[in-house]
């Protein structure tokens, strides 16, 4: 991979050499880079537990440290749109200041949702995007990331296809649930409307592990690409535990003149929280992504169908009292209107079970 635009999932970096990721230097070497940056970064990560705003969760930062990795792979964007960006207080800002004197340029907020990137024979604009499913709190109205109505984000693309007429639109949207194998019916076909909108690739982050790939219309859709760099060791007073092998994998998406070309690591060593590539070709890639991809080539509401029989016979697990989200558009938009409240009074009851002491789930991210 030595051209065009690569991207790659969530990366957290909360001290120096949590991980050693030395063979990515040579790997990534010549292409732009780009990832989810989940949670800020904060020049004295060591004084912030004072600043986060729900001591409750976990609280994902990188170390003023990261900087010097993040120039040497030739990161030139991080994403901020994610439920993590408005953790610590004035994070987000602090984040700008420190990006900015490395010149690295931050897009998903509200003011800058997308980032205009080039080379030497290629321009990208790349939007990002944040889905309410994903639990962000209600303090992002005041922090301005990229959360507006699934309807709105398409608008948005709309504008982007319109101002950049001759550009490789990229839309990097943090959505879905969390290591769940397979995108909820409303996202997979949110993303066929992106597509239909001017997207000429949809890349998807949050879930923390890998879901499939597909081919719509002769553009691209990878659905999560799970982690990059977010070690399991100690963020503040809590440590990251995740209990699935499946966050140890970590995709790169190389996009170089329409084409896509896949990378992918795995953490051979999680206790030393080792990085390696794995020796497959990329069209190997391409076969294990197919057969994450079941639904290929199914309709929205044949999609809608084979997933609700996925839960009715638990071939699908949905975390307990999590909303099922079909689809965004059209006469289940009042449903899905229902389904946020619903989410977002659960949360809050969910906040206060914990504070009194009530709740103690195993999993606070």
């Amino acid at each position: 991979m030595n051209s065009g635009l690569t991207i790659v999932g969530d990366i957290a970096y909360p001290f120096e050499n949590c991980v050693n990721i030395s063979q990515l230097y040579t790997d990534l070497a010549g292409s732009i880079l780009v990832g989810n940056l989940e949670g800020p970064i904060l020049q004295t990560p060591e004084n912030s537990m004072q600043r986060v705003r729900n001591k409750y969760k976990y609280n994902l930062y990188s170390s003023h440290s990261f900087l010097e990795i993040a120039k040497l792979l030739n990161f030139m964007a991080f994403s901020v749109a994610n439920n993590h960006s408005c953790d610590f207080k004035e994070g987000l800002k602090e984040t700008e200041k420190i990006c900015k004197s490395e010149q690295i340029k931050l897009f998903g907020t509200r003011d800058r949702p997308y980032a205009v990137l080039e080379n030497s024979d290629q321009k990208f604009c790349i939007l990002g995007y944040c889905q309410k499913i994903t639990g962000i709190g209600d303090w992002t109205k005041k922090n301005d990331i990229n959360i507006v109505s699934p309807i709105d984000a398409i608008k948005q693309i709309i504008e982007c296809r319109n101002t950049f007429k001759n550009v490789k639109l990229v839309v990097f949207v943090h959505w879905g649930l969390e290591l769940h194998s397979f995108p909820t019916p409303a996202d997979r076909e949110w993303a066929h409307l992106a597509i239909d909108a001017g997207a000429d690739i949809v890349v998807g982050h949050h879930p923390h592990v890998i879901q499939g790939y597909e081919f719509y219309k002769g553009k691209h859709i990878i659905y999560s690409i799970g982690n990059f760099i977010l070690p399991e060791v100690n963020y503040c007073d809590k440590k990251l535990v995740y209990n699935d092998q499946r966050v140890f994998e970590c995709l790169a998406v190389n996009y170089n003149h329409g084409a896509v070309k896949f990378l992918l690591y795995k953490y051979i060593d999680v206790a030393a929280n080792v990085l390696k590539k794995q020796a497959l070709s990329s069209q190997e890639i391409i076969n294990m992504l197919k057969e994450l991809t079941p639904f290929s080539g199914l309709s929205s509401t044949q999609y809608q169908k084979w997933y609700k029989n996925k839960v009715q016979t638990k071939s699908i697990i949905i975390p307990k009292l999590s909303p099922i989200l079909y689809s965004y558009a059209g006469k289940y938009r009042l449903a899905t209107s229902y389904k946020l409240a619903y989410l977002a009074a659960r949360q809050y009851i969910r906040r206060l079970a914990i504070q009194f002491g009530l709740h103690t789930p195993w999993n606070w991210h």
